[in-house]
């Protein structure tokens, strides 16, 4: 699946790396919890070793933790 959005590459990573920029799209809610168990902000950006918890719609949820982040893809 591809999606295009009119903004930079740049502005997309900040906004799929921040809870409330993925929130912006199809996430229900997102929370994202650092190396040591705190929550982040939703404004902060996210980084490898963070756990995330998705709520997505029609009930759906994932979590897990995040592994890569590759700027500019």
């Amino acid at each position: 699946m591809t999606f295009y959005y009119n903004a930079r590459i740049t502005r997309v990573f900040q906004l799929w790396t921040e809870a409330e920029g993925l929130e912006s799209f199809f996430i229900e809610r997102c929370i994202y919890t650092n190396s040591r168990g705190e929550a982040r902000n939703n404004n902060e950006q996210l980084e490898i070793g963070d756990h995330y918890s998705w709520q997505l719609r029609h009930d759906r949820s994932l979590e897990g933790e995040i592994t890569v982040l590759e700027e500019k893809k």
